[in-house]
């Protein structure tokens, strides 16, 4: 499961994936806009609960989290 969270405890987006037991699985979410006050942050938040160890990135570095800032003015 994945999800965008503002401010630690609002959760804007998530999103939900099965995992299959042999094979890597990755999981995105679902795009959001969201107007952000002086102070606001967001967190992307990655979760398994398959109930043992899994390896996260399997050796590879594909975490990320895009922002697009725009401006009102």
């Amino acid at each position: 499961m994945s999800r965008i969270v503002l401010n630690g405890s609002t959760i804007l987006t998530e999103q939900h994936q099965g995992a299959a037991p042999t094979v890597s699985t990755s999981v995105g979410v679902i795009p959001v806009e969201a107007t952000l006050a002086i102070g606001d942050y967001v967190e992307l938040h990655g979760y398994q609960a398959s109930g043992g160890n899994l390896d996260t990135l399997a050796g590879q570095s594909v975490t990320f989290l895009r922002v697009r800032l725009t401006s009102s003015t």
